[in-house]
């Protein structure tokens, strides 16, 4: 089952992301990390499916995370 645009931000919150403020038009929100300068943006509502690359984006932001940890 794919997993929902809600649970992603979920994920990213307890990861430390912040949103930005909204920028202009249109449903994208940018997320960013304050300390590794990290960020990704969704599109869509709450419900809608999330998109694989926003995927490969957390994947990523949590690998260097893990970095930073160590």
């Amino acid at each position: 089952m794919v997993r929902k645009n809600r649970d992603l931000i979920k994920e990213l919150e307890d990861l430390g992301f912040e949103l930005l403020p909204r920028r202009g038009k249109g449903s994208h929100r940018q997320w960013r990390h304050p300390k590794t300068g990290i960020t990704i943006r969704i599109a869509g509502k709450n419900g809608d499916d999330v998109h694989h690359y926003n995927e490969a984006q957390l994947e990523e932001a949590k690998a260097k995370l893990k970095d930073l940890k160590a």
